[in-house]
This record gives structure tokens, C-alpha cells and sequence, in this order.
């Protein structure tokens, strides 16, 4: 079954790279499929985002954990980074939020995900 599975992706990848001008052009209409749903994508990634973060409110008031208290301000940074991004689009040309601005808010968001998964519960 290996053999048969290594000949196969080494068949794929082959004919991708002799008919494809590139290895990842299979996934060209994927993403031009994703640009005509690109706005409709950014509210619901949005509303998902305080969704989110809304539950996590409510279980730290239920729970009064430091861990949710962590997850809750990551998730506020996430949707906090997003609107900032969209307000930046629709309202500047783009150049306010920079992607060293973004950045910080994922590295930011990442340690409060870090330190909440090694934090000791209460």
C-alpha cells in the first residue's frame, strides 16, 4: 500500500510539474474561487471571531480560570486585528495597518494562546 501510495504522489507531483507552470497552480482555482467570496468570508471570519470570544467571556465568568481569561484576550486581539484591517481597507488605502502591525497582533495573540495551554489550572 505504501508503494502504491508513493507511486501515485510521485506521478501527481510529476504531472503537475510537466503540464503546470508551477507546483501549485492545481490550487489557481481554489483561490480565484475564494476572491468572489472574499467579503462575505472577512464578515463571517469577523462575526465568528466575537462569537467566539463572547463564549469565552462566558465561561470565564462561569469558571473564573485564568486560562479562559488568556484565551478571551486572544480572541479579542484576533477579532480587534481583523476589524482594524477591514476599517483600514474600506476607509484608508491600506497603508495604516502595515504587516509589521499585524504581526505584532499575531505574535500577541499567539503568546496568550501559549501561555494559556501551559498555565497551570486553577
Amino acid at each position: 500500500m505504501k508503494k502504491f501510495l508513493l507511486i501515485l504522489f510521485s506521478f501527481l507531483f510529476s504531472f503537475n510539474l510537466i503540464f503546470a507552470a508551477s507546483p501549485w497552480d492545481f490550487l489557481r482555482p481554489i483561490s480565484e474561487a475564494a476572491v468572489v467570496f472574499e467579503g462575505a468570508i472577512k464578515i463571517i471570519v469577523l462575526f465568528i471571531s466575537l462569537l467566539i470570544f463572547g463564549i469565552s467571556i462566558k465561561a470565564y465568568l462561569k469558571k473564573k480560570s485564568k486560562r479562559l481569561l488568556l484565551i478571551s484576550a486572544a480572541f479579542f486581539l484576533f477579532f480587534i486585528k481583523l476589524l482594524i484591517g477591514y476599517v483600514d481597507v474600506c476607509f484608508s488605502p491600506g497603508i495604516f495597518f502595515t504587516p509589521a502591525a499585524i504581526s505584532v497582533f499575531d505574535l500577541l495573540i499567539l503568546v496568550f494562546f501559549v501561555i494559556a495551554l501551559f498555565k497551570k489550572s486553577n
